[in-house]
């Protein structure tokens, strides 16, 4: 069961997917679950999750792609804790820019 479960964290590298630099799952059903297997993509510098299956479960898993540049999650469940993953990343480590990701979150947050 754990092999199986290894094997699955694993799947999108193994259709040939790790030098993918932007993936687009806007309006899709992914969830949480979905979001922790593309984390394993390290080469994505652009991520649009416009879903509201999103939570702060998944968007905790994205904490491990460094090169992340742009985040879009419109309407998805995301809460101030969520969002202090990365507050505490980014003064963690510079190289992690955050803060666009966070104004982007705060502005959508006042238009509701």
């Amino acid at each position: 069961m754990q092999q199986q479960q290894q094997q699955r964290s694993l799947f999108p590298s193994k259709l040939g997917l790790r030098n993918l630099q932007s993936i687009n799952l806007s309006f899709t059903l992914v969830t949480d679950i979905g979001v922790k297997k593309i984390s394993v993509l390290n080469s994505l510098k652009s991520v649009n999750l416009d879903n509201r299956q999103i939570t702060d479960v998944g968007l905790a898993a994205l904490i491990s792609l460094t090169r992340l540049t742009h985040l879009d999650l419109f309407g998805a469940c995301i809460t101030d804790n969520g969002t202090n993953c990365f507050r505490c990343k980014s003064i963690l480590q510079d190289q992690f820019q955050l803060q666009n990701w966070l104004l982007s979150y705060e502005k959508l947050m006042c238009s509701i």
